[in-house]
């Protein structure tokens, strides 16, 4: 009889491409391996009880992403279980990659007019696990994706986060714990999503700066353009590239201005640096530009931390200064234009430098004089102005009006004097600190 007729037929379907136009966007271009096919079923249903597409491969051209050796079979009559699936590698290829292969299976249910999807898959050889479910409208022109990374662990001699996005080589030594949960929409007027990246007690070192206690949540709230509101905030227990920072915070956005790349738009960032407060307020960083300008405030930064950090002999002092320092960073170094601090109190300052007195004991009685009343003065103001090209020396002036109570009775002095020292701590602590913000963020945010 007509139900007892069963048949069954295979093929070897060619390589093919897919165009996929969408509104107000560029098109998706799919490239399709050649796949084998086979259908079962029987001459009773107008439909095939199984067909089975195995080991083809789908690459996303422009994008870098790709999807390999996959497996599929569909049940179209079933409601539960309408499809399984299986890809062995989902990867991006583009160099930095941003995303480690993954591997990935589920399986599709019918219902009512659309299709449920529920997948689960891992990274790093079995060492991370994720899922995703989603809904499918029944003509596949609009849907949505949840995925959901539970919290990772990671460890110097364990997991690490290259080992799922290999752009991230530069942190090493990571551990703490990270989180993802995003979710994708797609339909006519094109893709777009949601997430949120947490992480916990992160430390890490990249670019020879050590990082320490880092915590926070970065919610995009657009996937297309990339956009996250300018609320976002993160803190850092120490950051450490040769001049300490410590209990640093910020708080920023990102946007994406019309056909170019992501910026940070940094509201307000702040962390105690030589006994004050260093703060960056309203400052737009662009990973991508030549140069970047931003003005630190400084408020109650501690002399005699200052001058131990610059290490010029013989100078040491105490008292604390605030004002502003302009900085520009670029591939070249940094440089800082007419830096300005002065001290709100009073305070003290000591030159005995051994070898400035060897060079200036045939200077004169006036020098003299200002050398013995350096060795112990008495400032009631004090200001400093910091200098440095591009290229070249930094200059340090110091002025001061104040007294020696050991030299003329205590007559007042007014100073000022230009050294030159090094100043690299400071400056290559900063330049390096540009150097990793501008790495991180070119590799992280290069899909498109």
């Amino acid at each position: 009889s007509e139900d007892t007729l069963s048949y069954a037929a295979e093929a070897r379907l060619s390589k093919f491409d897919v165009h996929l136009p969408r509104q107000d966007d560029t098109p998706l271009d799919l490239a399709i391996s050649p796949a084998q096919i086979a259908v079962t079923g029987t001459l009773a249903t107008a439909l095939p009880e199984n067909i089975r597409i195995n080991g083809f491969d789908v690459v996303l051209a422009g994008y870098g992403l790709a999807a390999e050796d996959i497996d599929v079979e569909l049940r179209p009559g079933a409601e539960a279980n309408f499809a399984r699936f299986s890809v062995t590698r989902f990867s991006h290829r583009d160099e930095p990659s941003f995303l480690a292969p993954l591997r990935l299976e589920g399986h599709v249910e019918r219902r009512n007019t659309a299709f449920a999807l529920d997948a689960q898959g891992t990274a790093a050889d079995g060492r991370a696990k994720f899922n995703v479910n989603g809904r499918i409208e029944a003509n596949g022109q609009s849907g949505r994706a949840d995925f959901t990374l539970p919290t990772l662990s990671f460890q110097p001699d364990g997991l690490q986060p290259a080992d799922l996005a290999p752009a991230l080589v530069n942190l090493e030594k990571v551990a703490g714990t990270a989180q993802v949960d995003a979710t994708a929409t797609w339909g006519p007027d094109g893709v777009d999503g949601e997430a949120d990246i947490g992480i916990s007690d992160m430390d890490f070192t990249s670019s020879g700066i050590r990082i320490e206690g880092a915590q926070g949540t970065l919610h995009l709230s657009d996937l297309v353009p990339l956009t996250a509101p300018g609320d976002q905030i993160f803190r850092i227990d120490l950051i450490d590239a040769g001049l300490p920072i410590r209990n640093a915070q910020a708080q920023f956005g990102l946007v994406t201005p019309p056909g170019g790349t992501p910026v940070l738009k940094i509201a307000d960032a702040s962390g105690e640096v030589l006994g004050g407060l260093v703060r960056i307020r309203d400052w737009t960083f662009d990973p991508l530009a030549e140069q970047q300008q931003v003005t630190i405030s400084v408020d109650g930064l501690q002399l005699a931390k200052l001058f131990e950090t610059i290490d010029i002999e013989g100078l040491s002092g105490k008292g604390t200064i605030s004002g502003s320092v302009p900085i520009v960073l670029s591939s070249d170094g940094v440089a800082v234009a007419k830096g300005s601090l002065e001290a709100k109190d009073d305070g003290a300052l000591s030159f005995r430098s051994q070898e400035a007195n060897q060079v200036l004991s045939q200077s004169g009685e006036q020098v003299d004089l200002m050398m013995r009343a350096l060795k112990d003065f008495r400032y009631d103001e004090l200001s400093l102005t910091l200098d440095k090209p591009m290229q070249g020396d930094a200059a340090l002036t110091i002025s001061m009006l104040g007294h020696n109570p050991d030299v003329l009775d205590g007559y007042p002095f007014q100073f000022n004097i230009t050294l030159s020292g090094d100043l690299e701590p400071i400056l290559a602590a900063i330049a390096k600190g540009r150097r990793l913000s501008s790495e991180l963020l070119q590799r992280s945010l290069r899909l498109r």
